[in-house]
């Protein structure tokens, strides 16, 4: 796997991050360019042999911590995990208890996952390139602390 995956994956996470703690108008989604991090801030893998899927990438850069910052940013709202299947990377952000969740909220979640659909369709078809899997999706959940759904998509690269 290569370092793009890794940049999309922190990039996905910045910006779906965003999203979870703007709790005004997805307008302000608009005018966000993802960040995009510094290549000679992304350690690479020290291990042997390349993985060979999306999960055993997801789950060897787990182990080493790569992921931490952006998963454990202090919120008082809003933690994210990151997990993955073969041919998936699942990101799910769960409000904590006692976060207010109104029905204005849960329609402002769907219509962010609707603006960065373009964007993450990219991110899919770039992960396809770097892994050689003819379908790669990219899964976007919101669920309160009880884990109800509160908004979800799916992205695929076809």
């Amino acid at each position: 796997m290569k370092k793009a995956i890794l940049k999309i994956i922190i990039t996905a996470l910045s910006v779906m991050t965003v999203t979870a703690g703007c709790t005004g108008s997805m307008n302000a989604l608009e005018s966000i360019q993802p960040p995009v991090p510094a290549t000679e801030n992304i350690e690479q893998s020290t291990v042997a042999a390349e993985p060979k899927s999306l999960k055993e990438y997801v789950d060897l850069n787990k182990e080493n911590g790569k992921f931490d910052p952006l998963l454990t940013k202090e919120n008082d709202t809003v933690t994210g995990e990151l997990d993955a299947t073969e041919d998936t990377l699942i990101f799910t952000f769960k409000y904590k208890e006692g976060a207010k969740i109104s029905q204005d909220m849960k329609k402002h979640l769907s219509e962010g996952l609707n603006q960065v659909e373009e964007l993450y369709k990219s991110f899919a078809s770039t992960i396809e390139k770097n892994i050689g899997s003819d379908i790669v999706k990219i899964e976007i959940k919101y669920i309160d602390y009880e884990g109800n759904p509160l908004a979800e998509k799916v992205y695929s690269n076809k």
